[in-house]
C-alpha cells in the first residue's frame, strides 16, 4: 500500500503498474510537494461470484484476484460465495479475469455486471460470423 499523496483525504491506495505511462526520478533531499498531485477518489464496486471448486479453482481464483479485497463464504464442501471489491477503472480487467475461469465461476450480481458478462460472451460467440 502507498500513500495517495492527497493531503485532503490521507487515504492508503494501490498503484496499477500497468497504467503507469511515465516514470521520472526525484531528488529525495527536498520535501515532497503534494499540492500538484491529483487528489482523485476512486469509485469502488463489488461483484458477487459463485465458485464451484473443481481442479483447485478456489486456489486459482484467490491467486488471480489477489490484488482485490475479497470476502469468501463456504456454502458446502465444493461451493463458495465470493464478494470482490474493485475500483471502477479496473472493471474490464476483472471481467476478463472472471471469464477466464469458465463454468467454474458464475457471476451472481449485481445485475448490471451480469449483463455485461452476457454481452461479452455473446460478442465472443458471434466472432467470425
Amino acid at each position: 500500500m502507498i500513500n495517495s499523496g492527497c493531503l485532503q483525504h490521507q487515504k492508503q491506495g494501490r498503484v496499477n503498474l500497468a497504467k503507469i505511462k511515465k516514470c521520472e526520478s526525484m531528488d529525495v533531499t527536498e520535501p515532497l510537494q503534494t499540492k500538484n498531485l491529483d487528489c482523485v477518489m476512486h469509485d469502488k464496486r463489488t461483484v458477487e461470484l459463485l465458485l464451484k471448486d473443481e481442479r483447485q479453482a478456489l486456489e486459482r481464483v484467490m491467486m488471480q484476484l489477489s490484488i482485490y479485497e475479497k470476502i469468501t463464504e463456504k456454502l458446502d464442501d465444493t461451493t463458495y460465495k465470493i464478494a470482490v471489491t474493485y475500483e471502477v477503472e479496473d472493471e474490464i480487467e476483472i471481467m476478463i479475469q472472471i471469464l477466464s475461469f469458465g463454468p467454474n465461476l458464475k457471476v451472481t450480481g449485481p445485475e448490471r455486471f451480469v449483463e455485461q458478462i452476457r454481452n461479452r460472451l455473446r460478442m465472443q460467440k458471434s466472432c467470425g460470423r
